[in-house]
């Protein structure tokens, strides 16, 4: 009975400092709801089981159902060969559930071997769709092929120059070349 009570009570003092850590550390808690709102978790389109889909985004889940096939193409083309395994691509309505980073200005992100696109990219910045579904679709292409610690050690221009180059300045619009 003993060992029981024990048991339990390191477990929920356990729970509580992983709770406060969670709390107290914004990008812990960001990162925490991004992996409890996983991509695969939402309903998936069924003319594309890819693409999944907050609720109230159906419409712009087919919309970047209708890009993925070319940006995929470009992505394969460029790199040089196909993605290791089918990238999942979530849109959200609300960019809070699956943020990693906490950046309510990004309009994408790729995220645990996902790509996931906010809503103001669907609706407001339309335009920038087919460039950030692209640049996204490189970063997860990119890790398709070396491990999730590899990725976050290639140096960020790396993986950022080759993401803009690839989708055709997606993610750069607002930098110069000389700036870049």
């Amino acid at each position: 009975m003993r060992y029981i009570k024990t048991t339990a009570a390191t477990a929920m003092g356990f729970s509580l400092i992983i709770a406060a850590f969670l709390a107290a550390v914004p990008m812990a808690r960001h990162l925490a709801s991004a992996w409890w709102n996983d991509p695969e978790r939402l309903p998936a389109l069924p003319e594309n089981p890819q693409v999944h889909y907050q609720e109230g985004a159906y419409l712009h889940a087919r919309m970047v159902a209708g890009l993925l096939p070319a940006a995929i193409v470009r992505v394969e083309e460029i790199h040089g060969r196909r993605f290791a395994y089918p990238v999942t691509v979530g849109v959200y309505v609300a960019w809070e559930a699956a943020d990693p980073l906490g950046n309510p200005s990004a309009s994408g992100v790729h995220f645990l071997r996902h790509v996931i696109l906010w809503p103001v990219l669907v609706s407001i910045q339309g335009q920038r769709l087919p460039a950030i579904l692209t640049h996204e679709l490189s970063h997860a292409h990119l890790q398709s092929w070396i491990s999730v610690l590899n990725f976050y050690r290639l140096p960020n221009w790396f993986k950022e120059g080759l993401a803009v180059m690839v989708s055709g300045g997606g993610g750069a619009e607002g930098i110069s070349e000389l700036q870049a």
